[in-house]
């Protein structure tokens, strides 16, 4: 049988079991309706989410994050982003989230164990990650609506889930090396010593007001520890 003749359902299924995002892109390559399948908001959310879902740790979340930058950068409703728009931003969100991770890891593996015996465990660096950065996303666009559901979301977490939040933050202001923290478009124009003690070279103001947004819902958990 051609496969052409066989319904959208039976092509979907063949999508969904794609090895890798690479070949499902080749796949839908292959003809019109196709690609249809593949561009089409519904049908394109849903085989990616099946190829991606247990590859990418904290996927929902970085979807969220893409979805988010697509809207800022093309002014349309997250309801109307074709996949081809934010998948290259989850794909590009998610090495560099791997990225921050894992530095984030190795430095605290290298440090005193007396540093965080008072931590059993963090909970999900990636989720972590993609929070901190949906925070500085609507703060320089001062998109008021999503900071509040992001506090609100914030405040109905654990206490370890927002040390772990705050302490990636910190380790991405204050400890990551220059060329890691250009990639995240955190760097100051030029440096100002007298909050640098602070801040160290990371000074935008939504990455400052992310810090003190975050501060806030960790005093506020501090009576639960």
């Amino acid at each position: 049988m051609s496969l052409l003749r066989l319904p959208n359902e039976l092509l979907i299924s063949i999508f969904e079991v794609s090895p890798d995002i690479l070949s499902a892109l080749r796949f839908a390559c292959a003809n019109k309706r196709l690609r249809g399948i593949w561009n089409d908001d519904t049908t394109g959310h849903q085989i990616i989410r099946a190829i991606l879902s247990s590859q990418l740790p904290a996927y929902d979340e970085a979807l969220d994050l893409a979805t988010t930058e697509v809207e800022v950068a093309e002014c349309q409703s997250s309801l109307s982003i074709p996949p081809s728009l934010w998948l290259p931003r989850l794909l590009h969100n998610a090495e560099m989230a791997r990225s921050v991770c894992w530095l984030f890891t190795d430095y605290i593996d290298k440090l005193p164990e007396s540093r965080y015996q008072h931590h059993t465990s963090f909970t999900s660096l990636p989720i972590s990650y993609y929070l901190i950065r949906q925070l500085v996303t609507a703060h320089r666009q001062n998109a008021n609506s999503k900071i509040s559901k992001l506090v609100s979301e914030m405040e109905g977490s654990s206490p370890k889930i927002l040390q772990t939040h705050w302490e990636l933050y910190m380790f991405m202001c204050e400890y990551m090396d220059e060329a890691e923290q250009e990639r995240h478009d955190m760097l100051k124009v030029k440096a100002r010593a007298a909050e640098d003690y602070i801040y160290g070279p990371v000074n935008k103001e939504e990455w400052e007001t992310t810090f003190w947004v975050l501060e806030s819902a960790l005093e506020n958990k501090s009576d639960e520890y």
